[in-house]
């Protein structure tokens, strides 16, 4: 998947501002039985945000959430990191929320991420309708 070099230009010159630079990673792998009805490739995500020296990796399963950081790196080596792997990777940063509460929706691996991202749509459900978003003209 391409990335956006505007959105990679700001991820590297406002490494230490409150808004991080965030990379989402879309991935097939997913066990749960509904599942099969989601896009393929766009199964499950997960984010990683960049704090400080370090990228802190948020993967929230059926029945628990996986934190951990990685060394700091630039956003476009580890989303190109993630692409060796087979994972598609989009490149954004997190965004100052609205000042009211997020819409009312599942804990599901794409909520986190949009809670995250600072992201109160409740039409995305998807981890395909986050890509979407994420990948549009309409999105900073």
């Amino acid at each position: 998947m391409p990335h956006d070099k505007t959105k990679q230009a700001y991820c590297d010159a406002n490494a230490s501002t409150i808004v991080s630079c965030a990379v989402v990673v879309f991935t097939d792998s997913n066990s749960m039985p509904w599942s099969r009805w989601l896009a393929h490739g766009f199964k499950h995500c997960f984010v990683a945000i960049a704090i400080g020296a370090a990228w802190v990796v948020i993967d929230t399963l059926s029945g628990r959430t996986n934190v951990l950081t990685v060394p700091r790196c630039s956003a476009e080596d580890l989303a190109q990191w993630y692409q060796d792997q087979g994972h598609q990777t989009i490149i954004t940063q997190q965004r100052i929320a609205p000042a009211r509460p997020a819409p009312w929706a599942l804990l599901t691996c794409v909520e986190v991420i949009k809670r995250l991202l600072g992201i109160h749509n409740y039409r995305i459900q998807t981890p395909k309708q986050l890509s979407n978003f994420l990948n549009s003209e309409n999105n900073p």
